[in-house]
This record gives C-alpha cells, sequence and structure tokens, in this order.
C-alpha cells in the first residue's frame, strides 16, 4: 500500500506513455512503407513519435534516428525529474547499461577495423565523450580513455573479446544488485525479479556462446560466469557449464524457469526477446514499484531497435514479410 501511495503519480504517467508505445499495426505499416520519408510521415502521426519528428530539411535516416531517440531522452527526463530517490537510484541504472553497450560495440569496432556507429548519451548522463571513444583505433586508446572513468581497469588489451565484454557485464550487474541491497518491500521484489531473472538468462546464454562460438573448456566458463543465481540453481548452472555442446545447454532449459528463452529459435536475439517480455511482465506485475519506470525505458528501446531496423530494411528494399524476422518480438 505504501508503495502505491509513493509511487502512484509515476505509475499513472508510466500508464500515460506506455498507451503512445506502437502496436503491432503500427509496425506492419512501417514495413510496407517504401521509403524513409514515408516512415517519418507516419511516425509524425504518432502520439510518441510525433512532437520529435522534425520535417524541416527533409527526411534523412540519421536525423530521423536522432529524433527518433531524443523521444526516448525526453521520456527519461521527465521520470527523473518526477522521482523520488529510490525510483532515481534504478533510472540511474538505464545510462549505465547502455554506456556498456556503447564499450562493447568500441570493442568489435576497434578489433574488426570498422567505424562505429554509436548512441550519443546526453553529456550529464555519460561518463565519458562518446564523440571521443568513436576516435579510438586500439584497446590501448580505449583503455586510457576509460581510465579516470568507473570504468578503469575493467578493459584489458591482453584478454579476448568475449573476457572483455564478461568484464564489463559483471561490473553491471554487480552494480544491479547494490542497488537492490538497500531496497524493501514491493520495490525489492520487482528489482530482484528484473535483474534477478536477467542475470540467469544472461549465464545461460553466455554458456552457449562460450561453447558454440569460442570453444572455452568448462574451467574458463566457470571464470566468465556471473556469480549471482535467481531461479537458475548453481547445480543446473555447473551441469550446464560440464555440458558437451550449445545444443544441451539449450535442452537443459526445458527444466528451468527460463524453458521460454529459445522458444523462437534463434539464438541471436533470443535474450533481447526475453528481456523484452520479461520487462513488459514486471511493468505488469508492479505497476507501482521504483523500477516500473526503468522497465518502460528498457521496452521504448527496444520499441526503437525495431524501428531502426525497419528503416534499414525498407532503405535495402527488404520484404514487409521479411522484416519481421528483424524485429525483437
Amino acid at each position: 500500500m505504501q508503495s502505491m501511495i509513493k509511487n502512484g503519480s509515476m505509475a499513472a504517467k508510466i500508464r500515460a506513455k506506455s498507451g503512445k508505445l506502437l502496436s503491432d499495426n503500427d509496425f506492419k505499416t512501417l514495413a510496407e512503407c517504401t521509403s524513409i520519408e514515408d516512415i517519418a510521415a507516419y511516425l509524425k502521426k504518432t502520439e510518441g513519435y510525433g512532437p520529435f519528428i522534425e520535417t524541416a530539411g527533409g527526411f534523412w535516416r540519421d536525423k530521423l534516428e536522432e529524433n527518433i531517440y531524443f523521444s526516448l531522452i525526453n521520456d527519461y527526463e521527465s521520470f527523473y525529474l518526477f522521482s523520488n530517490a529510490e525510483n532515481k537510484k534504478f533510472l540511474n541504472l538505464y545510462f549505465l547499461k547502455r554506456e556498456i553497450w556503447i564499450i562493447k560495440s568500441l570493442i568489435y569496432s576497434i578489433l574488426n577495423s570498422d567505424t562505429p556507429s554509436i548512441e550519443s548519451l546526453p553529456e550529464k548522463h555519460r561518463s565519458f565523450d562518446t564523440s571521443e571513444a568513436q576516435k579510438c583505433k586500439s584497446l590501448s586508446d580505449l583503455k586510457y580513455l576509460l581510465e579516470n572513468t568507473r570504468y578503469g581497469g575493467i578493459i584489458d588489451e591482453s584478454k579476448t573479446i568475449f573476457e572483455n565484454e564478461t568484464a564489463l557485464d559483471k561490473y553491471y550487474f554487480d552494480c544491479m544488485f547494490k542497488a537492490v541491497e538497500s531496497t524493501k518491500g514491493e520495490d525489492k521484489r520487482a528489482a530482484e525479479e528484473l535483474i534477478g531473472s536477467e542475470t540467469d538468462a544472461t549465464n545461460i546464454l553466455w554458456i552457449v556462446r562460450a561453447k558454440e562460438f569460442y570453444g572455452m573448456s568448462p574451467e574458463k566458463i566457470r571464470e566468465s560466469v556471473l556469480p549471482f543465481s535467481y531461479k537458475l540453481s548453481k547445480y543446473m548452472r555447473e551441469k550446464m557449464t560440464d555440458a558437451a555442446n550449445a545444443g544441451e545447454v539449450i535442452g537443459m532449459t526445458e527444466n528451468t524457469a527460463y524453458k521460454e528463452l529459445f522458444a523462437g529459435g534463434a539464438k541471436s536475439n533470443a535474450l533481447s526477446s526475453y528481456l523484452l517480455r520479461l520487462n513488459y511482465k514486471i511493468l505488469k506485475k508492479y505497476p507501482f514499484s521504483s523500477v516500473a519506470a526503468l522497465a518502460f525505458l528498457h521496452i521504448k528501446r527496444f520499441e526503437i531497435q525495431n524501428i531502426t531496423s525497419v528503416i534499414e530494411c525498407v532503405r535495402y528494399k527488404i520484404n514487409p514479410e521479411e522484416i519481421k524476422n528483424h524485429l525483437v518480438k
């Protein structure tokens, strides 16, 4: 009851914004567009994106994606200004996650000699200059750039992509669990379910990837997995670690709370699809909790990711029916 009173106004705000999310029919219409101009014109008519779509100067892809992204920043700021200390504690985790995603993208780009394409974070919500980060030519450059930030000491140029990636994620999950420790009541239950479920699902995907793409030994996998468990028992995690191959690990999920993780059959977006469903579940189950706004932001971010995918598919003249396969469902 106390949580309902404390976060009632925030819940109403989230509910109003949720009503502006795109429907399946909206995405069907977007997929049937024949140009970026058509996509922009359609989004201009929607409640969630219309106020942020600039029509002056034509509809360029980069400009349109920037407009769409700004709608998310606006949602974040409106939540933050409206938040109490407990809400802010979890909202702060949103940009932490985005920063870690950016660092991972930079690592991939550096090691594959690609030009990184990363989102620009608001200055007051970032730990490092993303524009400067894009200029890094080596992991040593990136390590130096991050030296005096909260990510200092995490990047190790002597380690593999997988090892650096898992080190970053371990830092992220450690920050999340620290946020949960000082939380009570419904806020704690909601946070534990959101963060705990993501942790377990991430560990399962890591084990699958380690076996399928990196050929890592069980000993090496044990060093890289997150040292946290929620509904995935340590016994089952050990059993998955010792499995002969990735297929065996996927089969084992049938006997866990995560049997729907690979329901779609595609390992490439299994985690994203699972997390999208998880955040919808948290938002519905704990609408008055302090993590509800964070759950909404994750949902909105996946929606923007889907819109960006549609834009790319339309740009390359991909069949509308096939576009559905590129979306996080």
